[in-house]
C-alpha cells in the first residue's frame, strides 16, 4: 500500500521533531555536527528507500489504483 509516516518513523532513517522551525534548525544542526549521526540516517534511509520505494512495491501500488478505478475504492 502507499507509504506512511509510521514505517519511516519505525524506519529510524530521519529524525522527528514538533512543526516549529526552532526545533527543525536544531535537528538540522544536530545532523551537521554529528558525522556518526550523518552516516547512520544516511545508510538507514538508503535501505528504507531501497525496501519502501522499489519497482516492485511502485508496481503494486498503481495495481491497486487500477484496482479502485475499476472496482471502486474499499470501503
Amino acid at each position: 500500500g502507499p507509504l506512511r509516516w509510521s514505517e519511516l518513523i519505525r524506519s529510524e532513517a530521519a529524525l522527528v521533531v514538533p512543526p516549529t522551525a526552532t526545533a527543525l534548525a536544531n535537528a538540522v544542526a544536530r545532523v551537521l555536527e554529528d558525522a556518526g549521526l550523518r552516516e547512520t540516517l544516511g545508510a538507514r534511509g538508503s535501505a528504507f528507500a531501497r525496501e519502501m520505494m522499489s519497482v516492485e512495491r511502485a508496481a503494486e501500488v498503481v495495481a491497486r489504483l487500477l484496482e479502485d478505478v475499476v472496482n471502486g475504492p474499499e470501503s
